[in-house]
């Protein structure tokens, strides 16, 4: 008896398509919401990590945990579950996989499991959150995918990321990704949330049309009949774009209309309508903003007037239940003091402000 297997088209945008066929070693990717970064950016580029690199271990970074397990990690995993991999079947969240799964183990067990993604090929990956401090401390890695990049603190990512993701190649060396990074976002309206978009200088367009026309040719090639020649071609063509991968730096700006398939006009008149123009130039039309110089508070700085506090103990006794992580909670905030009255915090934010 034979058993009937269930298949789900998956849609990508020619965009995502050009991201995932170009399959550059350092990819940076600004896009508008509702542009696909999750299902058709991120999701794929882990689980192609996964599967190319089996027992390694990545990390995927946020600005606080709370990101993480609230926007992140959500989206990410039902991604994952469209493309057929399923949680507590092909991976498991927070907790070591059972015996009774037949994992294998990856090459450096992590001490806790706490905060690991663990994978049916012994692949692990790392949630970092930099309200942690030291979260990057002690790990080996051999990739980085960064979410809301603007949210990142760069001094960070280069002090304590950065240097943890290389050094081990093990079994991984000829595999273009090895120690490969994504950074996603949308468009950045403040100086310290644009620190990556300086890697669109850092891109080499000749290099990339290279990938990108090789990819066509070696397609070209499986298309015809296979003889002895062909399979040669192939072969040495699939050398130089492994080769060429392992050096290249993608850059890509592209706005939410770029995915209007999906999303359709009414949605992008509607934002046209609802959202302030600024908002609306640099969250759907992917445009960098320019320098306010009459801003309705100029002197505003984000290290000086603003903070993040979030309760991480709250998170982690959900146990990964992201159902629960998703729905807003004023028990996510470190700050929140239950004793204090409702009218005395406010008259003490009043007088910080002024």
């Amino acid at each position: 008896m034979s058993e009937t297997i269930d298949k789900k088209k998956i849609y990508f945008s020619d965009p995502q398509l050009e991201f995932r066929y170009t399959a550059a070693h350092t990819s940076v990717v600004v896009a508008g919401r509702r542009f696909g970064k999750t299902h058709g950016l991120a999701a794929p580029w882990l689980l192609r990590n996964v599967q190319y690199m089996p027992r390694a271990a990545g990390a995927i970074v946020g600005s606080t945990f709370q990101q993480i397990l609230t926007r992140t990690l959500p989206g990410t995993l039902t991604a994952l579950e469209d493309m057929g991999f399923y949680r507590n079947v092909h991976y498991f969240v927070g907790r070591k996989p059972p015996v009774t799964a037949g994992f294998k183990k990856p090459v450096r067990e992590p001490v806790s499991f706490d905060h690991v993604i663990s994978w049916y090929n012994g692949s692990v990956q790392y949630l970092i959150s930099q309200d942690i401090p030291g979260s990057s401390n002690s790990l080996t890695l051999q990739y980085v995918m960064g979410d809301e990049a603007k949210f990142l603190n760069f001094d960070k990512l280069k002090d304590e990321t950065f240097p943890a993701n290389g050094g081990f190649k093990g079994s991984w060396a000829n595999c273009p990704w090895l120690n490969s990074m994504l950074f996603i976002s949308d468009m950045p309206t403040t100086k310290k949330g644009s620190w990556f978009l300086n890697y669109a200088d850092k891109m080499d367009p000749e290099l990339i049309n290279m990938i990108q026309s090789l990819v066509k040719e070696i397609f070209r090639l499986k298309s015809q009949i296979q003889n002895t020649y062909t399979v040669r071609m192939i072969r040495e063509y699939q050398l130089k774009l492994a080769q060429f991968r392992s050096i290249a730096v993608y850059y890509r700006e592209w706005s939410s209309i770029e995915n209007i398939e999906l999303l359709g006009k009414k949605y992008i008149q509607q934002m046209k309508r609802d959202l302030p123009p600024l908002v609306f130039q640099t969250s759907i039309l992917c445009i960098r903003p320019g320098k306010l110089k009459d801003g309705f508070y100029p002197a505003l700085s984000e290290t000086r007037h603003m903070y993040s506090a979030y309760d991480n103990s709250y998170l982690l006794n959900l146990d990964y239940d992201l159902d629960k992580m998703k729905e807003p909670d004023c028990r996510q905030d470190g700050d929140l003091d239950l004793d204090d009255p409702f009218r005395t915090r406010t008259k003490i934010t009043i007088r910080c402000i002024l």
